[in-house]
């Protein structure tokens, strides 16, 4: 539930913000409100609901076991992912196809890449799956 509210708050924040600073400029309470946000959607994208839908799966009988496992099924993919993101950030900078300083305009972009092949990937199988219902 919450993780739903703060991806809506978002949408919410957006206009008060512009309003904010048209009229009476910079907010520092507004810029609070935005970090808040963002690291909170962050922590809950990335650490609490991937390691509670691998509990709700699991096989294990208590929910000890259950939790534990899915932590140790999160941390390998995170693991293997963080390993091939260095070995691919490495390839790129020493092959010469970025610099340094460019690797960091090349994984905002890919992060932007991969939300948009996400939604579409999801929107096109609810699309699909809505009307069979």
């Amino acid at each position: 539930f919450v993780s739903w509210y703060l991806g809506f708050v978002g949408t919410l924040l957006l206009p008060i913000d512009i309003a904010q600073s048209i009229y009476e400029g910079k907010s520092h309470a507004l810029l609070e409100c935005w970090y808040v946000v963002y690291w909170s959607t962050f922590v809950l994208t990335w650490l609490v609901l991937p390691v509670l839908n691998d509990a709700w799966y699991a096989g294990d009988f208590t929910w000890r076991k259950r939790f534990t496992s899915a932590v140790k099924i999160n941390l390998k993919f995170y693991a293997i992912t963080g390993v091939l993101g260095i070995v691919f950030g490495l390839y790129i900078v020493i092959t010469g196809k970025a610099t340094i300083g460019g690797l960091s305009d090349f994984l905002m972009v890919f992060g932007n890449t991969y939300g948009l092949l996400l939604v579409i990937a999801l929107l096109g199988n609810g699309l699909i799956e809505m009307p069979r219902e």
